[in-house]
């Protein structure tokens, strides 16, 4: 989840369309950590702005071609903290950089999908 809009005194959480973010026991889990009302609502099929996407699909591919390949939990936590760590601040840099860009491709899409 990513923390949202606090201007109201209240800190709202957005999540993504996951069928996971909207299954009964994650719904009852919001509730009884009080935010459940606190849900900054996500359009079906909107395109997903933020630059953090394209880091963990840099991570996964990363990840995915270590080898050997992690098999366990503890194994997984490991590879994506290495991984996360070797992350550079280019490469970061390329991916929040293009905020503009992809603010402006959003606009002239009215909304609707975009190249990113």
């Amino acid at each position: 989840m990513q923390s949202g809009n606090t201007t109201s005194g209240y800190v709202y959480f957005q999540q993504d369309g996951a069928p996971a973010h909207g299954s009964r026991q994650t719904l009852e889990t919001l509730q009884e950590l009080g935010i459940r009302n606190y849900l900054f609502p996500w359009p079906a099929s909107s395109p997903d702005m933020s630059p953090i996407e394209a880091i963990w699909c840099l991570l996964k591919r990363r990840i995915s071609r270590r080898d050997p390949r992690p098999t366990t939990v503890p194994d997984l936590n490991a590879a994506i903290f290495a991984q996360w760590e070797n992350l550079t601040p280019a490469e970061i840099a390329q991916h929040t950089s293009s905020m503009p860009d992809r603010i402006s491709d959003l606009l002239a899409a009215n909304g609707g999908h975009t190249r990113w």
